[in-house]
């Protein structure tokens, strides 16, 4: 979602917003920071990470506070989830109905991973109740817009 001065100021277009699960988005934004290092990143440290994201200690939060105000001033009209982003791109008329779909060349590219940290790094490892129950509570809005569950 680029910024909430797009939806809200052309409301005749349609909005299509991209999203990916809460909980691993929280996780690779914490596990970037490891990157290019030879070390394991500790259970404490992503709850120390997770606690200061929602005490407004990181930056990020700015990114996360502009998604918010922008689903909560117009929701999207299409939303494509990472998940299913093949599916989801075909639920839209005018992409369904393009030649990237009969050619094949849109389900090539949501097969790529783009921005592979080559983490081998498994979020579940890392969450415990209490962190998913912060991180849910945090970003409840984009849970419920998105689909997504607890």
């Amino acid at each position: 979602f680029p910024s909430h001065d797009i939806a809200q100021n052309n409301s005749e277009m349609t909005l299509i917003c991209t999203a990916r699960n809460p909980y691993e988005r929280v996780f690779s934004y914490f596990n970037r920071q490891f990157l290019g290092r030879n070390i394991r990143p500790t259970q404490g440290e992503f709850e120390k990470f997770v606690n200061d994201l929602i005490e407004n200690k990181s930056n990020f939060i700015k990114f996360f506070n502009k998604t918010l105000i922008s689903l909560s001033e117009r929701e999207p009209d299409f939303l494509i989830r990472k998940e299913s982003m093949y599916e989801d791109y075909l639920k839209i008329p005018f992409i369904r109905d393009s030649k990237l779909v009969s050619c094949g060349i849109l389900e090539e590219m949501c097969q790529r991973k783009i921005n592979d940290n080559s983490s081998s790094y498994n979020s579940s490892d890392y969450y415990t109740q209490q962190i998913k129950n912060s991180v849910y509570t945090f970003m409840k809005l984009e849970f419920d817009t998105f689909g997504y569950s607890e």
